[in-house]
């Protein structure tokens, strides 16, 4: 119980103090499905440690109201973080075929991306809520467990089911990326950051195979033990190293070291392939 909090709160603090490194920096910027993830996996941490921050992660029949609104918003966060996730994958892919000079991204795909995640989280929200105050009996909390959930399967798998359909979509537009860049790899292998940020989207995408397999578990499984748990609590973690290992944000908090001489190529951003395109040196980051 304890290892999965302090897993929630290390992603919750990480994906936060990221964010904020990107918001506050004027040297740093990142497209809007960038800011959307990491808003994601900070919603989805708060959901989880809603009981820490009530002060009742040691009552084991918290108020029912409470229990309720924690147990409807982790049904509602999965498919909402695997929705933020599908929109960076599709923002990355485009951005990957702007690199290479295949097409450029659309303004409409990018107001399609950041609405949709919002979408799924109120609708699911909503749902399980009505149907949690409907029925007295059916939030509660299990004595592994630091947070509510509710007796019934059916919400388990009909969320797990969502970002299991989500999630399909996700790897395979992150797969095409991959594929993409090896193929033009002669291109701008020799590009600062190139190397990088492949690494970043084979990473990316390894973290959208594991929620698949997290989702299709969620599905078969009625009991879910404590070692699912802890392989929920990590995803967060991954996703704050991952973004927020990239070298700009590294040199902002890192300002006492010179700007690199030629762009660095970060896939997340527009700024950077427009620099990349161009050939010129970044501005020099600051705090």
């Amino acid at each position: 119980m304890y290892a999965f909090l302090a897993m929630q709160m290390i992603g919750l603090f990480g994906n936060a103090i990221v964010l904020l490194t990107v918001i506050i920096s004027k040297n740093l910027t990142r497209q809007p499905t960038w800011i959307n993830f990491s808003v994601g996996w900070i919603i989805s941490t708060l959901s989880y440690c809603l009981l820490l921050f009530a002060g009742m992660v040691h009552d084991y029949s918290p108020p029912h109201n409470l229990c309720v609104v924690q147990a409807a918003l982790i049904y509602a966060v999965p498919p909402f973080t695997a929705a933020m996730t599908l929109g960076l994958a599709i923002e990355v892919w485009l951005n990957v075929r702007k690199v290479l000079k295949l097409s450029t991204p659309q303004n409409t795909w990018t107001r399609v991306l950041l609405i949709f995640p919002y979408i799924l989280l109120i609708a699911f929200f909503i749902a399980w809520l009505v149907t949690g105050l409907k029925n007295s009996t059916m939030a509660r909390r299990k004595h592994y467990k630091p947070y509510c959930d509710f007796a019934s399967h059916d919400p388990s798998t009909v969320s797990a089911g969502a970002v299991l359909v989500i999630m399909l979509p996700t790897v395979a537009f992150e797969f095409s990326a991959v594929f993409s860049l090896f193929c033009d790899w002669n291109r701008f292998r020799d590009r600062q950051g190139s190397l990088s940020a492949v690494i970043r989207i084979i990473s990316f995408t390894i973290c959208g195979v594991i929620g698949m397999v997290v989702g299709w578990v969620f599905m078969i499984m009625k009991n879910h033990g404590p070692g699912l748990n802890i392989a929920i609590s990590i995803l967060p973690v991954v996703a704050a190293l991952i973004f927020g290992s990239q070298s700009d944000i590294l040199r902002v908090w890192m300002f006492w070291s010179k700007p690199p001489e030629a762009p660095t190529l970060t896939l997340e951003t527009a700024e950077s392939i427009d620099a990349y395109d161009r050939g010129q040196r970044p501005r020099a980051p600051s705090a």
